[in-house]
């Protein structure tokens, strides 16, 4: 598997090609725009920018206690360290998971030139404070360990594919006036309480927690607006355990009750007023420069970038 090709289109890129949809999956014709400090998403036609799901919703929800008290007892640099580090594996970790499933099968003693290709775009050194994801060693261990687990969950639950890193994006609505796009990890039908479920499964490398639901509610609002005729009946969080261990993973089936339907209608309705919808300026780094330039032509507004890529 060339990872060298692989990793440098879907890091280096803006486009959100999907890796695999059936033939009955609508997909949008979406792009992200990544030279922000928040990930946006655009269409073309007309243009049309859209922040993602999981950006909007940090800003309206309330921050857990336990995230509160780790803040708390820890130093900024570790803080720092650590939620890059965790964040950078979760990414390469739905990378590496969805090449697997696309393909059918993954070779694991290559797995450490991936490692070493996402470090190197990625500009990652070993880290300084924290001893845990914290060197290129211990990501392709953990790596490794994770396919494994994943591979249990398919085997155990028959988990047949219908899309992979499906990216869509909800318009909005009457009772949800937010617009957002998101990434769904996985869709597919498994075997569930004797028989078999649709179901939307997010893939987590990093703790759950009840709060998840709200992406998974927002998950299938983009989903059903888009592919009405593949309903979904299960919204669920996938976390790997230990390899080792008789359970290998974690399966969270998040129902949704009409509580948390109607917190998530009020976080639709705050965000829709406070948090902001457009990206800011793109620098442009090219052209000549001298000390009589315009230095606003170095400056692309979001849609004169996008008309400059599309055109």
């Amino acid at each position: 598997m060339n990872y060298e090709k692989i990793l440098g289109d879907l890091l280096e890129q803006e486009s959100t090609d999907t890796f695999w949809t059936g033939e009955s999956v609508n997909e949008p014709e979406i792009y992200r725009l990544e030279k922000q400090n928040f990930r946006w998403y655009y269409k073309t036609n007309p243009i049309q920018f859209y922040t993602s799901i999981t950006t909007w919703l940090k800003k309206v929800q309330p921050t857990p206690y336990f995230l509160q008290k780790w803040f708390k007892e820890n130093e900024l640099e570790y803080l720092n360290e650590r939620l890059h580090y965790s964040s950078k594996y979760g990414t390469f970790a739905h990378i590496m998971t969805m090449l697997l499933l696309r393909n059918g099968s993954i070779d694991l003693g290559n797995i450490d030139k991936a490692v070493d290709i996402f470090w190197s775009i990625n500009e990652m050194t070993e880290a300084k404070t924290q001893d845990e994801l914290a060197t290129p060693d211990q990501w392709e261990s953990q790596i490794k360990n994770d396919l494994l687990c994943v591979v249990d969950f398919v085997q155990e639950r028959n988990f047949e594919v219908i899309a992979l890193e499906w990216i869509g994006s909800f318009d909005g609505s009457d009772s949800v006036p937010m617009k957002w796009c998101n990434a769904i990890d996985l869709v597919g039908e498994i075997d569930w309480n004797g028989g078999r479920k649709r179901a939307i499964i997010d893939l987590k490398t990093g703790s759950l927690n009840s709060d998840q639901v709200y992406q998974l509610i927002g998950n299938k609002l983009t989903w059903d607006q888009h592919n009405p005729d593949l309903p979904v009946d299960l919204l669920m969080n996938l976390k790997p355990k230990d390899f080792s261990n008789k359970t290998k993973f974690k399966l969270k089936n998040r129902k949704v009750t009409e509580e948390t339907l109607m917190d998530f209608k009020d976080y639709a309705r705050i965000a829709n007023r406070n948090v902001n919808v457009s990206p800011s300026n793109i620098n442009s780094m090219e052209g000549m420069l001298s000390r009589d330039s315009d230095l606003s032509s170095f400056s692309l507004s979001p849609e004169q970038y996008v008309k400059q890529k599309h055109s």
